[in-house]
């Protein structure tokens, strides 16, 4: 027999507790964090030094009830605590909570794995973490999704894949062919772009006359190095390179 709570005798499927250990300096406890503890856990607290005054109940399902002091009586079928705090009203509506909630949580579960089938099956490449995200996000985006709706869910998203794809090899394709197209331009152009770049970096005019009209090549020479110095200076400056 599967041993459970009973709160004043009305049977509820989950509780915590939270409980406080005294210090030995005899200046007060210390509230621990809340706990879920099954019968058999309890009734092992209870037989190893807790006492009562040292531990209350947090929840009842999820609902929180200020944490309330009760007693408690281990028989055969469970825990059956008692307490005065508390109404049957609270009782029964925190535990007629936990259990809509249960069962939504297992609708869901049933749903996720019956997506998951679906997606294991169209896409049987997915890596299978994937394949059971994608199904959750299937069964949130549409609560109430049948296999045929995530077919064609799948099938829209290999469609929209493939338009992308083509999309992104178009993009790819022109991008190749303007850097080519600049690539030959720079080639064949290459001492005009120099030129337009080194003038740009503001060198002295000297510099610049004597590069474009002194008459020994290894004056001219001389004075381009002068310029790209100059250029490359500039660049650093201003954090380009």
């Amino acid at each position: 027999m599967k041993k459970q709570f009973f709160i004043n005798e009305i049977p509820v499927s989950r509780v915590t507790f939270q409980w406080t250990v005294w210090s030995e300096k005899g200046d007060g406890g210390n509230w621990l964090e809340t706990e879920e503890l099954t019968p058999r856990k309890l009734k092992n607290r209870m037989a190893n030094g807790v006492k009562y005054e040292d531990i209350r109940i947090a929840t009842i399902g999820f609902e929180p009830v200020d944490y309330v002091e009760f007693s408690a009586d281990f028989k055969d079928d469970g825990a059956h605590l008692y307490t005065n705090e508390l109404t049957i009203e609270q009782i029964q509506a925190a535990e007629n909570e936990y259990i809509q909630w249960e069962k939504e949580y297992e609708a869901k579960r049933t749903k996720e794995a019956e997506l998951l089938a679906v997606v294991t099956e169209e896409l049987p490449d997915m890596d299978p973490k994937q394949n059971r995200a994608l199904a959750s996000a299937m069964a949130s985006i549409k609560p109430d999704a049948d296999p045929e709706w995530a077919k064609e869910f799948i099938a829209s998203m290999k469609r929209a894949a493939e338009i992308l794809a083509e999309i992104f090899r178009k993009v790819v394709e022109t991008v190749k062919r303007l850097a080519e197209s600049l690539a030959k331009a720079f080639r064949q152009h290459k001492d005009k772009f120099m030129d337009a770049a080194m003038l740009a970096a503001s060198p002295p005019p000297k510099w610049w006359h004597l590069y474009k009209h002194a008459k020994k090549a290894r004056v001219r020479k001389k004075y381009r190095r002068k310029l790209m110095d100059n250029l490359l200076a500039t660049l650093q400056a201003a954090g380009a390179i």
